[in-house]
């Protein structure tokens, strides 16, 4: 379904945090949230440019317990999965019959020498990371 904002080559970033959350101990629950956003392409034809091109925007929250291993994963606040484990953990699914979205996530273990990084969002096989940070690049 082609509509004024599926086009991921002009999916951009908006933020990226991971926060430490856990009640008594902040370190045992991790907070993950990825904001994005498509390119509103009508206005680009229209000649606008940065931010008046800033069109459909969305959030992606991971939550992840490391002492229950309970994973939640929201998707514009609705809760989409929940699962458990302490190790390695992706999940995948549609959107708009068009689209997949993909969260993968490592446990603590993974070294941060080792180039995997240990949050990632994938939409259609392309990186977060990715995604254009500056929207007047576009």
């Amino acid at each position: 379904m082609e509509t004024a904002y599926s086009d991921i080559s002009s999916t951009y970033q908006i933020d990226f945090t991971v926060k430490s959350s856990g009640k008594r101990i902040s370190l045992t629950k991790r907070r993950v949230q990825w904001r994005f956003g498509f390119v509103n392409r009508l206005a680009k034809k229209k000649g606008k440019a940065s931010i008046d091109c800033r069109g459909e925007e969305h959030e992606i929250t991971l939550i992840w317990s490391a002492s229950s291993g309970k994973r939640t994963i929201l998707f514009d606040g609705e809760e989409i999965h929940n699962s458990k484990g302490r190790n390695k953990m992706e999940y995948s699914w549609g959107w708009r019959s068009c689209h997949t979205f993909k969260v993968v996530a490592h446990g603590p273990t993974v070294s941060p020498k080792s180039g995997v990084r240990r949050f990632d969002l994938y939409l259609d096989g392309r990186s977060y990371f990715d995604f254009f940070e500056d929207l007047s690049a576009r």
